[in-house]
């Protein structure tokens, strides 16, 4: 909800229409990386690069749940006892 709607509805009030989709696609890529830093370079880059797809896949869809489901099914296999 917070990197991808919240994100959208202020980037689609504030931004000029033309910059709209980009500047949300890095500003919320930037924000979902930066929460993952926890999990050193390795991590941001795999968490900017979601980002990036789930903040498109978001403006395509115009739905949250499938990204809720994917980033589910990434942390169930990321941390599934090895």
């Amino acid at each position: 909800v917070v990197f991808r709607s919240l994100t959208w509805r202020y980037c689609s009030r504030l931004v000029p229409g033309g910059w709209q989709a980009f500047t949300y696609i890095a500003c919320s890529s930037l924000l979902f990386a930066v929460t993952h830093s926890e999990q050193g370079a390795h991590g941001m880059i795999a968490a900017m690069a979601y980002g990036v797809v789930a903040a498109a896949l978001y403006l395509r869809l115009q739905n949250l749940w499938p990204l809720v489901f994917a980033h589910f099914a990434v942390d169930i296999v990321s941390f599934w006892p090895k």
